[in-house]
């Protein structure tokens, strides 16, 4: 389970490199994604959906997670899990129902 640091003192989340909080897992363990991390997540992505304009960028104030962005566009958010030894990356895209087009009339 993924944490934010607090100081004892005044139970605020500690910040990191550009004022980024830093996430721990455990006690003794910050998780944070990479320069080198990020541009695989790129392309990776770009390669599986063989689209060249998507771009993963750092969040400002989460060190575990970046935003995945396609022509400029939010559209979700990678997080970092480290468990066991091993690393895994969670896309989570949210898609609104308004966005969606409407349904055929023989589909609804």
């Amino acid at each position: 389970m993924l944490v934010p640091v607090e100081t004892a003192r005044t139970g605020h989340a500690k910040l990191g490199a550009r004022g980024r909080a830093i996430v721990r897992c455990d006690v003794d363990k910050e998780i944070s994604l990479t320069r080198s991390e990020i541009w695989r997540l790129e392309k990776y992505l770009r390669n599986l959906f063989r689209l060249d304009t998507i771009t993963v960028v750092e969040r400002p104030k989460q060190a575990d997670s970046v935003e995945v962005h396609v022509n400029g566009e939010f559209i979700g958010v990678i997080f970092k899990d480290e468990e066991d030894g091993e690393t895994s990356y969670a896309f989570n895209m949210a898609i609104l129902e308004m966005d969606l087009p409407p349904a055929p009339a023989s589909r609804n």
